[in-house]
């Protein structure tokens, strides 16, 4: 049983270490990026697994079972952000997957080199962590910006077609008012008169002179 865990454990590790840097630097897509992703968390899940499992027949090793802990810990973290998709999750995910991956490279040195080695990796490991979460924070929000400007892009357009679409519902009521306008002006009262008259004399014809 021994043998056998200690085999999973150097096997997932060593496939682990492969796949990372592949899920890492293969394009953010359905392919490569995901087949080597989940590819990692499997490694991963199997290393910790298999590491707390030896730590269980050997408790001297209990250094390994608490970066095994945080190691998977991570690793299922990312997974969790990246589904769930919310505001800003990019950064976060990509953030726990290299801090698992330190995490691996840490208990990898500690297993072979021993001593103080395991600071190395820490040390660098943290500064990649921060260069690259600050690189696709950056990226991540001039992508939100973007996406904001196409949304708004349409709602700007539709309010400019209704805007012009009123102006010239008003525009057309105003030049039926000039033409109304017009046509009072062009009445003289002359022909008011004749009119009035025209109508006395019209009402007299019908009905006869009007009895004094």
């Amino acid at each position: 049983m021994h043998d056998l865990l200690i085999l999973a454990h150097i096997v997932a590790g060593t496939v682990g270490l492969a796949a990372g840097p592949v899920a890492g630097l293969a394009r953010k897509q359905q392919g490569l990026h995901t087949v080597a992703g989940w590819t990692y968390q499997i490694c991963c899940a199997v290393l910790c697994t298999s590491a707390l499992a030896l730590v269980a027949m050997q408790p001297a090793l209990w250094g390994f079972a608490v970066i095994a802990v945080l190691t998977e810990a991570a690793a299922v973290g990312a997974v969790v952000v990246r589904r769930r998709r919310r505001p800003g999750w990019q950064p976060k995910h990509v953030r726990l997957v290299l801090s698992s991956y330190v995490s691996f490279v840490t208990g990898l040195v500690v297993q072979t080199a021993g001593g103080l080695w395991w600071v190395v990796p820490v040390v660098i490991g943290s500064t990649v962590v921060s260069v690259v979460t600050g690189r696709v924070a950056a990226s991540s929000s001039v992508r939100q910006e973007q996406h904001r400007v196409a949304e708004l892009v349409p709602q700007v357009a539709l309010g400019d077609r209704l805007g012009i679409g009123l102006l010239d519902e008003r525009r057309t009521g105003q030049r039926l008012e000039q033409q109304q306008v017009t046509g009072l002006r062009g009445v003289q009262p002359g022909d008011q008169a004749s009119d009035d008259a025209g109508g006395a004399l019209r009402a007299e014809h019908e009905v006869g002179p009007a009895t004094r």
